[in-house]
């Protein structure tokens, strides 16, 4: 979606490594033999440097991003014969996360990521046991309000 001025299609590429942290605090409780409720809040920060890139002979000067959030959220499990299923809601607020960037000196409209996602996950979960050393987890999220979307995962683990 970049022109030059006449027009014409253009890109650009950049890379950049990030930095990234969170903290986390939560209690489990046990609501049967087989079910848990995993309540939850984290705090979530990550930095994004500044960057230059040029762009149809133009100097493209992005601002470095940090991003900070908060997500609350509960967590239900239930114990089956193979594995564990859960359902999941949280709540994240984002109070940071814009992108400056100028053009030749001229600043240009600046996104923002800021505000409130509700995320619903649904996933299940077969741990590695002594009787089998191979693990499996398969979930999947559903964004809405600021950030809209939906995420899966399948990751498979390995333990001895």
């Amino acid at each position: 979606d970049v022109t030059d001025y006449t027009g014409s299609a253009t890109s650009y590429s950049v890379g950049s490594p990030y930095y990234s942290a969170h903290i986390g605090l939560g209690h489990v409780w046990q609501l049967g033999q087989k079910e848990q409720l995993d309540v939850y809040g984290k705090y979530l920060w990550s930095q994004l440097p500044a960057r230059s890139v040029t762009v149809a002979g133009d100097a493209v000067d992005f601002a470095a991003v940090s991003s900070n959030r908060l997500r609350l959220g509960a967590r239900w499990t239930k114990r089956c014969d193979e594995g564990s299923v859960y359902a999941g809601l949280a709540a994240e607020r984002e109070f940071s996360g814009g992108q400056h960037a100028n053009v030749a000196g001229w600043d240009v409209p600046a996104p923002s990521l800021s505000g409130t996602t509700g995320i619903v996950e649904l996933g299940w979960r077969v741990p590695p046991t002594a009787g089998s050393p191979f693990g499996v987890d398969l979930s999947l999220a559903g964004l809405f309000g600021k950030r809209q979307g939906i995420a899966g995962g399948l990751s498979f683990s390995w333990g001895w």
